[in-house]
C-alpha cells in the first residue's frame, strides 16, 4: 500500500499540476464570457450524464470482478469484463443519442440562464462533447480493472494524457476557432479509452470481445448494488447542476468563475485524497468481505486522519494565499483585463477551499459503505446535503454572488460529512472518534500556526521581497517548514508513519 500511494501521489500530482495548466491556458485564451462558459457547460454534460452511471459501475464492478475472480479464475472474470465493457458501449451510445436530439433542452437543464449567443456557442460545443460519452464508459470500467490488478497508475497517466489533448486542442483554438474546445474533449476521452484498453492488452493480454449477455448470474447483483450508488451519484453531481443553473442567471462568466475557483481546490481532493481513497479501498473491501469488523475500524480512522493531516495544511493555506495564488494561475492575457473576474475567482477558491475538508472525509466514508455493500445511506446524507445546497444557495446567491454558491457547497458537504460519521458509527460502534479529535484538533493547531506565518511573510515583508511571485513561494516554503516542525513535537503516530515513508523513499 505504501508503495502504491507514493508513486500514485507523484504521477496525480504531474496530472493534477496539468489540470491547473490547462486551466490556465483556457483562462489566457478566452477570460471568463461566452467561450468559457460555453466549454464549461459542454464539458460537465457528458461527465454528468455518463459519470452518473460510471460511478455506480465501477464502485460495483470491482467487488463482483473480484467475487469471480476468486472462485471461478481469470477467464470467467475476464468474460464478464467484456460482458459489463458491451453493454455500457450500448448503453452511452443511447445516452449520446438522445443527447443529440435533445441538445438546447440539456443545455437548459444545466445553464438556464442562456440566451442569444451563448445558449447557440454552448449547444454547438455541446453536440461535439456529447461523443465524448462513447468513450469515457469504457474508460471508467477499465479503470476499475487496473485498480483490483494493483495498475494504479493507469489513472493519472490517463490524467496527463487528457490534459496533454486537451491543452493542445486550446491553442489549437486559439488559433483557428473556438470550436477546437469542444473536439478537444471527445478526442481527450478517446485517448484515456484506448490508452487503458492497451496496457490491459499488454500487461495481462487482455482481448476485448463482443460478449452480450442479459442473462449472466453475475449482472443482477451488480445491478442492485449499483442502483442506489448511481441515485447517490446523481445527488452530487445535482449539486453541480443547481450551482451552474443559478450561476448562469448571475452574470456572463459566472460559470467560469467558479470553474476556475473550483479546479485548484478539486486538484488538492484529487490528488491527495483520490489516491489515498483509491488505493485503499481493496483493501477495505476484503476486510468487508471476510468481516473483520476490528480490521475495518482500524483503516478507517487511519485514513480519516491522514487525510485530514494532508488536507488541512493545504486547506488552510490556500484560503490565507488565496489572492496570490489566484493571480499565478489565471492572472494573465485575456482574464487579466478582467480584474472583477480575478477578484470573484479569488473569493470563490478561498470559500471552495473550505469544503476541501467535507469532500474528502466524505469521500472515505463513503466507500467505506460501499465496501459493506450498504449504498444506501450515502443516498439519504447525499438527499440531505443537496436540499442543504439549494437553500443556502438562494439565500446566499443573491447576496454574495458567485463566491456565494462556493460556500453554500463547502458547507453542505461538511453537512454530508456529519450524517456519514453518525451513520458508520451505528454500523461500527467504538470506531474511535475519540482518538480522530485528537489529532485533528492537534492537526488544526498546527495548521494555524503555519497560516500565522505565511501571513505574516507574504503580506508583511512585501518591503523586502518586492517580486510577489517570490514572495508566494518563500511563504509556501515557511509554512510547510512550520508545519512539519509542529506536526513531528505533536506525537500523532498518522504523521510520523507518513513522514517516515516519505523519508524512506528519499532515501
Amino acid at each position: 500500500m505504501r508503495k502504491n500511494t507514493i508513486l500514485l501521489t507523484i504521477f496525480m500530482m504531474v496530472s493534477k499540476v496539468l489540470g491547473i495548466l490547462r486551466e490556465s491556458v483556457l483562462s489566457y485564451f478566452y477570460g471568463a464570457g461566452i467561450y468559457t462558459d460555453a466549454y464549461n457547460t459542454a464539458n460537465l454534460i457528458p461527465t454528468v450524464a455518463f459519470g452518473i452511471v460510471a460511478t455506480g459501475l465501477v464502485s460495483t464492478f470491482i467487488p463482483i470482478y473480484s467475487r469471480i475472480y476468486l472462485d471461478d479464475g481469470e477467464k470467467r472474470a475476464d468474460e464478464y469484463l467484456n460482458n459489463i465493457m458491451n453493454i455500457i458501449f450500448v448503453l452511452t451510445i443511447i445516452l449520446t443519442g438522445l443527447g443529440l436530439m435533445f441538445t438546447e433542452e440539456l443545455v437548459w437543464i444545466f445553464a438556464k440562464g442562456f440566451t442569444g449567443k451563448s445558449l447557440e456557442v454552448t449547444v454547438m460545443f455541446t453536440r461535439v462533447s456529447l461523443f465524448a460519452i462513447l468513450f469515457t464508459g469504457i474508460f471508467n470500467i477499465m479503470n476499475g480493472y487496473h485498480q483490483y490488478h494493483n495498475r494504479f497508475l493507469v489513472s493519472p497517466i490517463s490524467g496527463f494524457i487528457m490534459n496533454f489533448v486537451i491543452i493542445t486542442s486550446i491553442i489549437i483554438s486559439g488559433k483557428t476557432s473556438p470550436l477546437a474546445l469542444a473536439y478537444g474533449i471527445t478526442i481527450a476521452a478517446a485517448a484515456q479509452a484506448l490508452f487503458s484498453y492497451l496496457v490491459a492488452r499488454n500487461k495481462a493480454g487482455y482481448k476485448f470481445k463482443l460478449q452480450f449477455d442479459l442473462k449472466d448470474p453475475y449482472l443482477k447483483p451488480m445491478l442492485v448494488m449499483a442502483v442506489p450508488i448511481i441515485l447517490g451519484s446523481s445527488i452530487n453531481h445535482i449539486n453541480t447542476i443547481i450551482d451552474r443553473r443559478i450561476a448562469s442567471d448571475l452574470m456572463t462568466g459566472a460559470i467560469s468563475i467558479l470553474n476556475y475557483g473550483s479546479k485548484i481546490s478539486d486538484s488538492i481532493y484529487g490528488l491527495f485524497v483520490t489516491t489515498i481513497t483509491t488505493v485503499m479501498y481493496p483493501t477495505l473491501t476484503k476486510q468487508a468481505a471476510s468481516n473483520d469488523l476490528d480490521s475495518m475500524k482500524k483503516t478507517v480512522i487511519k485514513i480519516m486522519t491522514m487525510v485530514f493531516i494532508i488536507i488541512i495544511p493545504l486547506v488552510i493555506g490556500l484560503m490565507t494565499l488565496a489572492d496570490p495564488v489566484t493571480n499565478l494561475f489565471y492572472g494573465r492575457g485575456e482574464f487579466k483585463k478582467n480584474p472583477a473576474a480575478l477578484v470573484l475567482t479569488s473569493q470563490t477558491l478561498f470559500f471552495y477551499a473550505i469544503g476541501t475538508v467535507g469532500y474528502s472525509l466524505r469521500d472515505v466514508l463513503t466507500r467505506t459503505f460501499y465496501a459493506m455493500h450498504d449504498s444506501f445511506t450515502p443516498v439519504i446524507s447525499g438527499i440531505i446535503a443537496v436540499a442543504v445546497n439549494l437553500g443556502l444557495n438562494l439565500y446566499f446567491a443573491p447576496r454574495y454572488g458567485v463566491p456565494g454558491l462556493a460556500l453554500a457547497t463547502s458547507l453542505s458537504a461538511l453537512v454530508s460529512v456529519a450524517l456519514l460519521y453518525v451513520s458508520l458509527h451505528r454500523k461500527l460502534p467504538g470506531i474511535g472518534l475519540k482518538q480522530f479529535t485528537i489529532s485533528a484538533m492537534k492537526t488544526l493547531f498546527s495548521g494555524l500556526l503555519m497560516a500565522l506565518l505565511v501571513y505574516l511573510v507574504y503580506y508583511k515583508a512585501g518591503s523586502i521581497i518586492s517580486s510577489s511571485t517570490i514572495r508566494l513561494f518563500v511563504s509556501v516554503a515557511v509554512g510547510a517548514v512550520t508545519y512539519i516542525g509542529t506536526m513531528y513535537f505533536m506525537k500523532i503516530p498518522e504523521f510520523d508513519e507518513t513522514l517516515d515513508i516519505i523519508l524512506s523513499k528519499i532515501k
